[in-house]
């Protein structure tokens, strides 16, 4: 975690606390803080330079969200992962984005549609000059403009979760943006149904799109827990037996180093 710092930009309303918090979560979700991983206050305080008061006031927030776990023994490490938490969140976000797709629909305009349609034209774009970064994000403000135009903010920010939840596995899995062709066309084909107001073919085309999602993602996870030099645990979050010193502090088998603590 070396070079890692807070940003603290002028004119900033957030707290040192949330600030602690968006540098973790941000590095957990990266992969930086890996599956296992134990965060020591000492070496926090050090690295990011502030007090334990707003540290721990960080920690038990990432602990209440589901991004670390506290040990027996008091120490806080970073959860494992699974191949059941990637088909519940596959699950979780196919049904949601429908109802918010159905929800879009009845307050979509057609200036809407065309805005839309300008952005999969730049996705176009990018898949053709073969930039797998920016169709990446092209796909995703795709997605994310849908949400909007539902109006729904609290499912919005569900998604938002779910989305931030795949990326981790994506970064750990080295998952790379992947059907270039394909996710496109079920891009058009989603915004076709939509401007002839089918959207209950905009909603199958839309589950077929995130299902094929999970399984390439799944695929990917699949293979980096293979190369990974211990088993995985069976499920995500667990806590792992009391610590006998080799071992000590480890949540999960995914990482290739046991136990490592962040420095």
């Amino acid at each position: 975690m070396s070079g890692v710092g807070l940003d603290m930009r002028p004119g900033q309303r957030s707290t040192t606390a949330d600030r602690v918090y968006d540098v973790l979560e941000k590095l957990i979700i990266s992969g930086r803080l890996r599956p296992g991983d134990r965060l020591t206050e000492l070496s926090l305080c050090a690295e990011l330079k502030v007090g334990r008061t707003p540290l721990r006031q960080a920690l038990q927030r990432l602990v209440s969200r589901g991004w670390v776990l506290r040990l027996p023994n008091g120490a806080i490490a970073v959860v494992d992962v699974s191949e059941e938490e990637i088909e519940a969140l596959y699950a979780v976000r196919a049904a949601l984005e429908a109802l918010v797709l159905r929800q879009a629909v009845r307050r979509m305009t057609e200036g809407d549609l065309a805005r839309v349609r300008d952005l999969l034209k730049t996705q176009d774009m990018a898949a053709k000059a073969g930039d797998p970064d920016l169709v990446s994000m092209r796909g995703e403000q795709f997605h994310r403009t849908l949400w909007a135009l539902s109006g729904n903010t609290v499912g919005i920010q569900f998604l938002e979760d779910i989305h931030q939840r795949t990326t981790r596995y994506r970064r750990l899995s080295f998952a790379k943006p992947y059907r270039f062709k394909e996710g496109l066309r079920q891009h058009w084909a989603i915004v076709e149904a939509l401007a002839s107001q089918d959207v209950d073919k905009a909603c199958r085309i839309l589950q077929d799109h995130v299902d094929r999602s999970r399984n390439y993602v799944m695929q990917a996870f699949r293979s980096w827990r293979r190369s990974s030099s211990v088993p995985a645990s069976p499920t995500a979050g667990t806590a792992p037996p009391p610590l006998d010193g080799k071992r000590a502090g480890r949540v999960t088998a995914s990482a290739p180093a046991a136990g490592r603590k962040v420095k």
